[in-house]
């Protein structure tokens, strides 16, 4: 019953470090509670030079919870940005290499200040 213990212990010790580290983090992934965080963003694709389309960018990396606001011409989503990369990452990374895309994403995170993350194949 002792080992039971300490292992139990031990599992919910781990829980609070990783969720102390992701509160600190970008990603904040399995953090027990909302994000509010409002991520406006444009997604630049090109394969083999050819632009792709905003409905071809979104039938690509598949973020459910975006919308296209027109007006702007632009996503927006209630999530961390750094998921929004993470998606872009691990999709463009299960591709084969020709098939990759030159992306640019060029977010605001609450309407503050334009920032870029950029993924090259």
């Amino acid at each position: 019953m002792h080992a039971t213990r300490l292992l139990g212990g031990l599992f919910l010790g781990l829980q609070a470090a990783w969720f102390c580290s992701e509160q600190s983090g970008t990603s904040r992934y399995f953090c027990w509670a909302p994000l509010h965080e409002h991520v406006f963003y444009r997604i630049d694709a090109r394969r083999g030079g050819v632009p792709l389309s905003d409905a071809q960018i979104q039938r690509r990396y598949g973020r459910r919870g975006a919308v296209y606001i027109a007006t702007r011409a632009q996503f927006w989503e209630l999530n961390a940005a750094q998921h929004v990369i993470d998606t872009i990452a691990w999709r463009e990374a299960t591709l084969p290499r020709a098939q990759r895309a030159h992306v640019i994403l060029r977010y605001r995170i609450n309407d503050r200040g334009t920032q870029a993350w950029i993924y090259t194949p």
